[in-house]
This record gives C-alpha cells, structure tokens and sequence, in this order.
C-alpha cells in the first residue's frame, strides 16, 4: 500500500498558532504549506496525527486521494 502525505485545510485564524505549534515541536522539516488554498501537508503520519489531536483540525482528502478511492471502490 503506498503511504501518501497527510493534509489538513487550515483556517486562516489559526495560521500563527499552528505556525508556532510546528517550530516548538520540531515538526517543520517534513512540512509544506501551500499558502494559496490554506493546505498544510505532512510527510510523517505520526506527526499529522499528533496535529490532529492537539488542534482537532480533519483530514483533507487532496484530489489524488480522492481518484484512487473512487478507483478502488470501482474494483
């Protein structure tokens, strides 16, 4: 199974603090922000799932993922 990168749709309020967030805990090496839609992404499942339990932010589900669920619910 491949293991795909973990996005979150960040509201623009909490920008600064989740920005924070990252610094203090080390998180910013496997990180990208794509300031345009507000969409973070996380290479490292642990560390995605940590930022889920502290700021209680969903997964976003990116257009990739969206095809191969479509595509396996097809098979």
């Amino acid at each position: 199974m491949i293991n795909f990168p973990v996005s979150f749709k960040i509201p623009k309020h909490r920008q600064g603090e989740i920005g924070k967030w990252l610094v203090e805990n080390g998180s910013v090496d496997d990180v990208t922000y794509d300031w345009i839609k507000g969409i973070l992404t996380f290479g490292n499942e642990e560390d995605a799932n940590a930022f889920a339990l502290v700021f209680g932010i969903l997964r976003y589900e990116t257009p990739i993922e969206k095809m191969l669920k479509n595509e396996e619910s097809i098979n």
